[in-house]
């Protein structure tokens, strides 16, 4: 780690607290003069660290900058934490993470970022990504999964991004099939799973696991019309938890997870499948159908173990939903 690190390690182990510039050179064995000057370079990075004479620095408790050291004080287990990179502004953190994968970037490489200049959900379709209000992450994973069960990673983050965020905020989240999380009649998450096949093996080499949330909201920030179907984990004038912390508690719940995947691939399926379907916002609901020329509108009667979509047309028959996109007609 450079100084820069060690010192944010400490400010944000003791935030809230001042620690002296003699206490932070003498522990990391350098200079007081290092120390003022990684302190400088922390501010110009938007950590608000506050410099009092005769006190030292404090980090105060309402700075939420992004950061790996931020984000692991708060893991369940430290082992996670050892492939955690922030970036201050990417085009999208999948597609770093798909260029990571293929390099051989190792399972359970955790990329996040400030801002998305190109953030994108299903079909390509952007997601809207501003500085400052959202926790834009992605996962590197190499599950021993085949091929045709990497779908089961989109209705697992779905649950355990729900889960995390009602742990922190007292509301009801949704899933409307198969990706978007909603409080109330608001898109607050997008969900964007890609994955590679191995052609040797017949399964998956890496699954980029990508997970967008508004976290809390930016006056004016969201452009015209997006402002209709999207909003926020947390209103205007609440206090919202730190990005970092729910960075940790959903980097926690997801390998969680994996390593219940892993140990009994099965009932790790049905549990989390039959979450999925108590989140449901869809079922026993009249759904318009996009994807399917033959049919336009049905009845979502159930969700299988595949998450695929099961829906029943105006004749009473069924029809397995695979793909394609649905809309909730009103009632």
């Amino acid at each position: 780690m450079s100084s820069k690190q060690d010192i944010l390690r400490l400010l944000e182990m003791h935030r809230g607290e001042s620690l002296s510039g003699e206490d932070l050179a003498r522990q990391l064995a350098v200079s007081r003069n290092a120390v003022w000057k990684a302190v400088r370079e922390l501010q110009k990075e938007g950590h608000r660290i506050e410099g009092v004479t005769n006190k030292g620095y404090c980090l105060s408790p309402e700075s939420d900058v992004l950061s790996p050291e931020g984000i692991r004080i708060h893991l369940p287990n430290p082992e996670h934490g050892q492939e955690i990179h922030v970036f201050k502004t990417v085009e999208s953190t999948n597609s770093v993470a798909k260029e990571w994968a293929m390099k051989g970037a190792p399972h359970g490489t955790v990329i996040l970022a400030e801002e998305q200049t190109s953030g994108r959900g299903r079909k390509g379709r952007p997601f809207f990504s501003p500085p400052g209000g959202g926790l834009y992450i992605s996962f590197i994973l190499r599950p021993n999964l085949p091929v045709n069960q990497a779908v089961i990673m989109t209705a697992a983050a779905g649950v355990l991004t729900a889960d995390v965020l009602e742990s922190v905020k007292d509301c009801t989240i949704t899933i409307k099939w198969v990706n978007d999380l909603f409080r109330g009649d608001k898109k607050i998450v997008g969900i964007l799973t890609e994955a590679a096949t191995s052609w040797e093996g017949g399964g998956i080499d890496y699954l980029v696991l990508g997970i967008g949330i508004n976290v809390k909201p930016l006056a004016g920030e969201f452009p015209e019309g997006l402002e209709r179907v999207a909003g926020s984990l947390f209103d205007a004038g609440e206090k919202p938890i730190l990005r970092n912390h729910l960075a940790a508690l959903l980097i926690g719940r997801v390998f969680a997870f994996m390593a219940a995947l892993e140990q009994n691939p099965r009932q790790a399926t049905q549990d989390i499948m039959a979450a999925y379907r108590k989140r449901s916002n869809v079922l026993t609901r009249k759904v318009r159908i996009t994807g399917d020329p033959l049919l336009t509108e049905a009845m979502a009667v159930d969700i299988d173990d595949q998450g695929f979509l099961i829906v029943e047309d105006g004749q009473g028959l069924r029809h397995t939903l695979s793909s394609g996109e649905v809309s909730i007609l009103p009632l």
